[in-house]
């Protein structure tokens, strides 16, 4: 039996994880636990929101205490995790992750970072000792890239061999080229961004860097694919959307078979994040035939440069 345990999100690929392990493993066992509100309970942030093209400060509030944030947060998990898992599958190198470990000490653990988990532990003091004491007694921890690997390093007391950079993969069956671009029939050029509508991936700075540009205004369409992160910077984005000289569709939270017929219809995707472990956006626009812009990114570029040479992708560097 497999314990998969991963904050659960409209546009996460669970689904397609579950189909692979269950032809990989057919006579598996897999449970996939959503402890959907057990890092809400830690990550309590003010209002604060950037003016520029820099990421927003999130201020941790130091109340409710930790150790009730321990105690509630692990009821929240262990009441849906009631099975005996072989193995478990941990998202995040982070609480949960710790949790997971320290009350399954003899089960076979396996942690992924995301990055994410990296930046948590060097912005929040809640429960760190407690975490970087769990996350060493992973059995495995999986790294997307050599410099994420690195950076895993200097905040865990980890060795090398417990360590694995898989790189990352994607649905081919769901994202390929299905036909000609539209630009070719109309000659609009068609630009799309997907993930979460928030400044931490760039998108304030991508809808100011629009208004930059000099073509024609019916030559030009952004198209933004995700849902809100915090509901008053999307009401921010919104605002800026409304003033672009260009059209700009808001797709919202979109499947996986939909998202690739707008890869398709699109010709270039644009990531302007400020942080990132691997993209899977980028991988799955390009399958599409997408040229990509995005920032330049620790370990990325490499990864991206080794794994598929030929990509048309430009660079850009992060603000600062």
């Amino acid at each position: 039996m497999i314990l998969h345990c991963e904050r659960l999100r409209r546009s996460a690929p669970e689904p397609f994880f579950e189909k692979f392990c269950l032809q990989m493993l057919p006579a598996s066992h897999i449970i996939i636990v959503a402890p959907a509100g057990v890092m809400e309970l830690v990550d309590v942030a003010d209002s604060k929101s950037a003016a520029g093209d820099s990421v927003p400060v999130r201020v941790r509030s130091p109340a409710p205490r930790a150790e009730d944030l321990r105690r509630r947060s692990s009821a929240l998990f262990f009441e849906r995790a009631k099975e005996n898992p072989d193995i478990i599958l941990c998202h995040h190198l982070y609480y949960l992750t710790a949790l997971i470990r320290a009350h399954y000490p003899a089960k076979k653990v396996y942690g992924f970072c995301h990055n994410t988990d990296l930046r948590q532990m060097e912005s929040i003091s809640f429960e760190k000792n407690f975490i970087r004491q769990e996350i060493p007694k992973l059995d495995r921890i999986f790294a997307l890239q050599e410099a994420q690997k690195e950076k895993i390093k200097k905040i865990y007391p980890v060795s090398e061999k417990q360590m694995t950079v898989i790189g990352t993969g994607y649905n081919s069956e769901v994202f390929k080229k299905t036909g000609i671009k539209s630009s070719r029939k109309d000659g609009k050029i068609r630009m799309i961004f997907a993930g979460k509508i928030t400044q931490k991936k760039g998108v304030k700075s991508l809808l100011r860097a629009l208004n930059l540009l000099d073509y024609e205004k019916e030559k030009i369409q952004l198209i933004l694919a995700g849902g809100a992160g915090n509901l008053v910077e999307y009401e921010e984005i919104k605002e800026l959307a409304d003033g672009c000289r260009y059209p700009v569709v808001f797709a919202g939270c979109v499947t996986q078979s939909r998202l690739a017929e707008l890869y398709n219809d699109c010709d270039i995707f644009v990531l302007p994040s400020m942080y990132e472990g691997l993209p899977l956006t980028v991988i799955e626009s390009l399958a599409c035939g997408d040229r990509v812009v995005m920032t330049k990114l620790e370990g990325i570029a490499e990864w991206l440069a080794d794994m598929v040479p030929d990509a048309d992708i430009r660079y850009v560097l992060p603000p600062g």
